[in-house]
């Protein structure tokens, strides 16, 4: 195996172009997708890595079927900044704060269509976009069912708080609202704890250039061979200096 050392200023400038130019349909076009790229289409990897009988190229499956995915208004950002403050601040959120948050995002159809989801017959797991508030303080590691619990949760959590940073950052840097995913998976109640299994300090992702998941400093079209086994493997790395 030998060792792809990649300048780190080609690495800045990709993630800087990144930032700028959003479209992945050509990613050998833009400076924006030379490492990291993800989500390329049948016909971009077919011609150098050709399918067999037993072997196709595919998307992983998205079962979203049962899901709900929905936008958090930009208008909340502050509010909930708020009760984040409140919380860090005083380790609560007072009952008329929460109220008048969720009273603003269910005046909304999106906060509508949620609501008829947190009505207390069905359980959930949530998430944002970027990861999940699993380390609230003010509501358990665990499913949800009310839109209280769902509030308390968001604006208790550490991680959930990075998310909302990050995006604030991301929109001012464009001049735009901030864009935030909440995630809903259903939870199954006839799941047995004792029979799950976890793997921790691994992070299992699906293969190949049509999944989601990006090469980090290769690229699934460029490097195909290589990733797919075809080639002699090398390891990247890169340098500040």
């Amino acid at each position: 195996m030998d060792v792809r050392v990649v300048p780190f200023s080609l690495v800045a400038v990709d993630n800087t172009a990144t930032k700028a130019i959003q479209d992945s349909s050509h990613p050998l076009s833009f400076p924006s997708q030379r490492f990291n790229t993800p989500t390329h289409s049948r016909s971009e990897i077919i011609p150098s890595v050709p399918e067999r009988i037993n072997f196709k190229h595919e998307a992983p499956p998205q079962n979203m079927t049962d899901s709900h995915v929905c936008n958090i208004p930009s208008f909340l950002y502050e509010d909930l900044m708020l009760l984040f403050t409140k919380w860090m601040t005083t380790g609560a959120i007072g009952s008329e704060s929460l109220q008048d948050v969720i009273e603003a995002w269910t005046s909304t159809k999106a906060g509508k269509d949620l609501e008829a989801k947190l009505d207390g017959k069905f359980f959930w797991l949530i998430r944002l976009d970027q990861m999940s508030p699993k380390d609230s303080t003010l509501v358990r590691n665990g499913p949800i069912s009310s839109f209280s619990d769902l509030v308390l949760k968001i604006c208790s959590s550490m991680r959930a708080h990075g998310c909302f940073q990050h995006a604030k950052k991301d929109a001012d840097d464009i001049g735009g609202n901030v864009t935030m995913q909440l995630i809903l998976n259903p939870w199954d109640p006839e799941m047995d704890p004792a029979k799950e299994f976890r793997v921790f300090l691994v992070e299992i992702n699906p293969f190949g250039a049509m999944s989601g998941c990006g090469a980090c400093l290769f690229n699934w079209v460029s490097d195909k061979k290589m990733l797919y086994g075809l080639e002699k493997a090398d390891f990247a790395v890169t340098l500040t200096s």
